[in-house]
Order: structure tokens, then sequence, then C-alpha cells
């Protein structure tokens, strides 16, 4: 069997997501901007903190499975184990509660949007948030995977001339 770096592989998939979320977010007029920021910033830190788990368990790929009852593991309807979801894996990972709350506000806002709409405006609230997001984020990946994301030009841009 292949030796597979799952948590090298997360960690690369995570940097992709974030930086996808920026360039969406920094263009000047996209319709759905704040919503499909919300989407794939969600996604990296999902990804962020089960590369953590999966280095901190000798990246044991059953370490971010959940259980069933029989001592295997659930899984989804096409047969693929499930794994733990975001929030577990976050808590799991003892982050400072002021990121948690950061990061359950946007993953709040993009299950809205997901799965109904927002009706309020989200520009003010998306940018404060996702700004907060973002530097978490840089520091915890430099923290623990000593990734430095200034190389990918790391900004947030729209600076809203729309707002009192």
């Amino acid at each position: 069997m292949e030796n597979i770096n799952y948590s090298k592989d997360l960690i690369e998939k995570s940097i992709a997501a974030i930086l996808s979320g920026i360039e969406i977010y920094n263009k000047p007029d996209f319709k759905y901007r704040n919503e499909i920021f919300c989407v794939l910033v969600v996604n990296a830190w999902e990804l962020l903190a089960k590369a953590k788990i999966l280095k901190d368990n000798e990246n044991r790929i059953e370490s971010i499975y959940i259980p069933d009852r029989q001592g295997r593991y659930k899984t989804n309807r096409n047969g693929i184990p499930l794994t733990i979801e975001i929030l577990g894996a976050l808590k799991s990972l003892k982050i400072e509660e002021t990121v948690f709350k950061n990061i359950a506000s946007i993953i709040e806002l993009r299950d809205v949007s997901m799965h109904f709409y927002n009706k309020a405006p989200l520009d003010y609230s998306m940018y404060t948030l996702g700004t907060a997001c973002l530097k978490n984020y840089q520091k915890l990946i430099s923290k623990w995977f000593q990734r430095d994301l200034l190389e990918y030009n790391f900004y947030i841009l729209p600076i809203g001339f729309s707002n009192n």
C-alpha cells in the first residue's frame, strides 16, 4: 500500500480553497461574492483542522473518521467513510474561543446562503468576519505547519465606497 501524506495533501487543498475565496472576494463586481467566499473559506478551515488532526495522529486517516457502534466507520451513501465535521474538529484542537466564534459565524452565514438565502446585505459583516478569519488562518497555518502565505499576496481588497 502506498504511503500517502494525507495531512500534506489536505494543507495544499486548504491553501487552494482559501486563495480561491480571496480571489473571488477581490473581484470588483461578482454578484455572489460573499456566499462563495463563505463556502470556500469554511472548506479551507475544515481541511486545515483535519490536516492538523492527522499530523497530530501520525497521519492515520482513521483519526478523522466517525466510528459507528460496531467498531467500524460510518459511511456516506457511496460507501466512503464520513469524516468529523468542522466545529467538532476545531473544538478537539482547542483553538482560542474568539477564533472559534469567528469561524462559527462564517459557517452560519454559509449555511443560510446554501440552504436558503440571506435577506440582509452581507458586505460589511463579511468584510469584518472575513478579515479576522483570514488573519486567524494565516496565524494557525504558520504555527501548525510553518507555512507563510505571504508568497501568495494574501490580501483582502474590497474597500467599500458605498457604505457610510
